[in-house]
């Protein structure tokens, strides 16, 4: 079966933290890597964490982003967060973090 790029969305409303975690190592660095939009933007995923569970005090919806830091940012997932890490824009520029997403905002 042919992969599409499709099948490297990240969906948030759908899928646990560790199953967004596994896809993100999946793919990470092939083509098609990882991916889910902010603002209208696709943005490219190519590193993630698990947090542990003392981490998940969170109240939100998911694909939220609780916390915003240098290096990544936290999104609420079906059932818990998940940390991601070196995030691309479309023309495969580093994302600057701080700069570019907001607590609140959703990934979608």
């Amino acid at each position: 079966m042919i992969r599409r790029v499709e099948d490297s969305r990240l969906d948030f409303k759908y899928l646990t933290t560790q199953q967004i975690f596994n896809q993100i190592r999946a793919v990470a660095y092939v083509y098609p890597t990882a991916y889910n939009s902010y603002q209208g933007e696709k943005i490219k995923i190519y590193e993630s964490s698990l947090l542990p569970k003392k981490a998940q005090i969170y109240s939100a919806t998911p694909g939220q982003i609780v916390k915003v830091m240098e290096d990544s940012i936290w999104v609420k997932t079906v059932d818990g967060l998940i940390e991601l890490k070196k995030m691309y824009d479309e023309n495969d520029k580093r994302i600057n973090l701080v700069n570019y997403f907001k607590v609140g905002y959703h990934l979608k």
